[in-house]
């Protein structure tokens, strides 16, 4: 297991930029993370982060198929979109364009 910071060497990067790389691929479910508190130690805990095996996987088949089976993928739900009011009588509307109002 390697710290952000010897991710950022071994890769030539800043520090800062391995956590931004990471939390972008959290949000896009690549990979999820939990934190570990170290006995000793304030804060928030180590970050350890695991590949998400629907989308990636690096190592044997048959360990892939057990962790796939285990892992629950995100639960999608359809939503529809509200029916638009109509606007009130007497109502126009006004667009602001380059600090000028414009009626219409």
């Amino acid at each position: 297991m390697l710290t952000r910071d010897q991710l950022a060497k071994r890769i030539g990067c800043a520090p800062n930029h391995v956590s931004r790389i990471m939390s972008t691929l959290e949000r896009m479910g690549v990979i999820r993370r939990e934190r570990r508190r170290i006995k000793g130690v304030q804060g928030r805990g180590m970050a350890v982060y695991f590949i998400n095996p629907h989308v990636a996987w690096n190592g044997s088949l048959d360990v892939r198929k057990a962790e796939a089976a285990d892992t629950k993928p995100p639960v999608l739900t359809l939503v529809e979109a509200a029916p638009r009011r109509a606007a009130p009588p007497g109502f126009a509307p006004r667009v602001i364009e380059g600090g000028q109002q414009l009626d219409l």
